[in-house]
């Protein structure tokens, strides 16, 4: 009897927290007042005597159930936003598509803010306009040369050569005209690197994971899409703070 009372005041705390138990309704059996808890399919009433075997199963399974379906609706919630997103992403691709605009550009570049080598996406924010403010997202890599952590035999620390990437992303600006291929890219922005590393310096060395850059492009891109090139003036600011002159020359295709 008191273990059926403990559970019928276990249950009704389950249910006032919100957990999958229906609310207590009062019964009378025999003539005398009792109260039934309903969890899922199991009935237990303050005048039964269930084992506490019993009990458990059931406040455990109840448990996770609930926590089941919580887990099940955060992931729900994350599979929307994604759904989402990616709905965005493809509608703004096929309103460029039906407008006859090809805006965006995949290039790879020779020099410039991704160092050796590099490939970027470039876009306009409007995606009905080929002129006009987007931005930049990169990948490159280089080569330094970097102190190892143990010492050599001799007691001195050896310089490897190894490679580290780059990412860069930045803000540009394209001028000219609507229905020319012939274009102007003015941009600025930040590109990440993976290893501290000094570059683009003069006297002071001082290693980073950040350059800064600057771009002045030629870009020569179709109307309709197709073969594209861009070549231009890059200057960068180095680990140390100081003012670079660099270039770049990137060819890819517009769509």
């Amino acid at each position: 009897m008191l273990i059926s009372k403990t559970y019928f005041r276990i249950t009704k705390l389950l249910a006032w927290l919100g957990f999958s138990c229906d609310w207590i309704t009062p019964a009378t059996e025999y003539g005398t007042p009792s109260a039934t808890i309903k969890a899922k399919s199991v009935v237990v009433s303050q005048n039964e005597d269930v084992p506490i075997e019993g009990i458990r199963s059931v406040l455990k399974t109840q448990i996770n159930e609930d926590i089941g379906y919580g887990i099940i609706m955060k992931r729900s919630l994350s599979l929307s936003v994604v759904i989402a997103v990616l709905s965005l992403t493809f509608n703004s691709s096929l309103l460029a598509q039906e407008s006859g605009v090809p805006n965006k550009l995949f290039y790879s570049e020779f020099g410039g803010p991704g160092l050796i080598m590099s490939v970027h996406f470039d876009a306009r924010f409007s995606s009905t306009e080929r002129l006009g403010l987007g931005y930049r997202l990169g990948a490159g890599f280089g080569y330094g040369n970097f102190e190892e952590t143990k010492l050599n035999q001799w007691g001195y620390y050896d310089r490897v050569t190894r490679t580290y990437y780059s990412i860069p992303i930045g803000l540009n600006y394209v001028l000219g005209k609507p229905n020319s291929e012939k274009t102007f890219e003015i941009g600025a922005g930040v590109s990440f690197l993976t290893r501290k590393v000094a570059l683009f310096y003069y006297t002071d060395e001082k290693p980073g994971h950040a350059i800064g850059f600057i771009t002045f492009m030629y870009r020569k891109v179709p109307v309709d899409g197709g073969f594209a090139w861009r070549i231009g003036f890059t200057p960068v600011i180095g680990t140390s703070g100081d003012l670079y002159p660099i270039g770049a020359v990137g060819i890819g295709y517009a769509f």
